[in-house]
């Protein structure tokens, strides 16, 4: 490689081997964001990630919900030419086997962040970690996984193998060649993307997204389409700027409607389906030290269970019965919500 300043001077720098497999995992994950998100067929833009999990070299999380697989191998190495069976039919196969709790609490475990429980890591990462954690459990459920292949070189067979591997239904495979060029202690790496334009975009985080009929439908089974009714209505208002608290925002994610404060302390979500966790809206509290506050607001309004301090960083604090819900009593808990500080 030649580089040639403003100057016209002229550095030379030598094609370089990695000294192992780890020096190449590190340039991966040091650099991941901008080797990933600059990849027109992924979304997300910021990643979190763990070393060996479940064999694979390293997993990632994007700011999306979605999934990364990386299989890291140096050509050299006698096994290289197994990284596709390894990450595709090893580790991929094998995770999707596993319920979301194994997943979670795996990663937990592995995970050097200082936060006990993969909601607060994402929470910690991203400022959303609800919405990121109840995209990745869809994800996971709906196997959709992305796979990197990430070397130094990728030979003709490799590319081969991968190539089947593309036209799995949910899964995107990429390749990522990272050559090392040097001179004294100056240190190039340059990414080749591979397949960039041929994968199967995954589907959008809009996509799999309850719509407000399904709401309605569900809850008005369970006796209370008044109160969904109103409560959709609510949410609308919002979404369509016809109303607006300070510091409130309201947002959709795939399985529920969600109300929070701007500095992530306090969130309160529905969930589309009462079965799944109680004809209830939940209201949560991301930060120790505030829960008192949270407490003190909604343990004045009917209806409100299962009120409790927190013993992490961040939990649920209470459930509203949601056959006490009325607009104007909602907007009242909001609004004072709003100003804790």
């Amino acid at each position: 490689m030649i580089i040639v300043n403003k100057q016209n001077t002229r550095q030379v720098l030598s094609n370089a081997e990695y000294n192992n497999e780890e020096e190449l995992r590190d340039v991966f994950v040091s650099n991941a964001a901008e080797l990933l998100s600059g990849i027109s067929t992924i979304d997300a833009k910021s990643f979190t990630y763990v070393k060996e999990l479940d064999g694979v070299d390293v997993a990632l999380i994007g700011n999306d919900g979605s999934l990364f697989l990386a299989e890291i191998k140096l050509a050299r190495n006698n096994d290289a030419r197994k990284i596709v069976a390894q990450l595709c039919l090893d580790y991929a196969t094998e995770l999707e086997s596993k319920s979301f709790k194994e997943f979670e609490d795996h990663w937990t475990r592995r995970s050097t962040s200082k936060f006990k429980t993969l909601l607060a890591e994402l929470e910690n990462s991203f400022g959303n970690g609800n919405k990121v954690l109840d995209q990745l459990k869809e994800n996971l459920e709906k196997h959709r996984l992305n796979l990197i292949l990430v070397m130094d070189k990728i030979n003709d067979d490799i590319r081969r193998m991968a190539k089947k591997q593309k036209e799995m239904p949910d899964w995107s495979v990429y390749g990522i060649e990272l050559t090392k060029y040097s001179q004294s202690d100056l240190k190039i790496f340059i990414p080749n993307i591979l397949w960039e334009e041929e994968v199967k975009k995954s589907p959008p985080y809009v996509e799999g997204m309850h719509n407000d009929q399904e709401f309605l439908d569900s809850y008005t089974k369970a006796g209370l389409g008044r109160q969904i009714e109103d409560f959709i209505s609510f949410f609308r208002e919002f979404e369509e700027n016809k109303k607006s608290i300070a510091n409130i925002e309201a947002f959709r994610t795939p399985k529920y409607l969600n109300f929070k404060t701007l500095n992530g302390d306090v969130t309160s979500v529905l969930h589309y389906d009462p079965q799944y966790e109680g004809e209830n809206i939940q209201f949560w509290c991301n930060r120790k030290g505030v829960d008192g506050k949270v407490i003190e607001i909604l343990s004045r309004y009917d209806g409100m269970k299962a009120i409790k301090p927190l013993k992490k960083s961040f939990g649920k604090i209470g459930k509203w019965d949601l056959k006490y819900f009325s607009k104007e009593t909602f907007e009242e808990m909001l609004q004072k919500l709003s100003k804790i500080e």
